[in-house]
């Protein structure tokens, strides 16, 4: 991983809960490809849904605990602009 940028995307999943929300889970991290023209996806886990999001990664420090853990954290809906932590 030493050729991969600083640049790095967190990977997340959207699971809609029973209170109506949607709750992002990160399931893994991504980076930029060496020429710029794509991303290389590592992947902890496995979306059910088959669908996955990328956002800029936030320092640790500022996600929520839930996020940090890996657990569902609250955020808007699937594909919106808001980051999810």
């Amino acid at each position: 991983m030493d050729d991969m940028s600083n640049e790095r995307y967190d990977v997340c999943t959207a699971r809609e809960g029973k209170d109506g929300k949607t709750h992002w889970i990160r399931i893994g991290t991504a980076y930029p490809t060496k020429n710029g023209n794509g991303l290389n996806i590592f992947f902890d886990a496995l979306p059910v849904n088959g669908r996955a999001a990328c956002f800029p990664a936030k320092k640790r420090d500022q996600r929520s605990d839930a996020a940090r853990g890996g657990e569902q954290a609250d955020g808007g809906s699937f594909g919106g602009d808001d980051i999810p932590y």
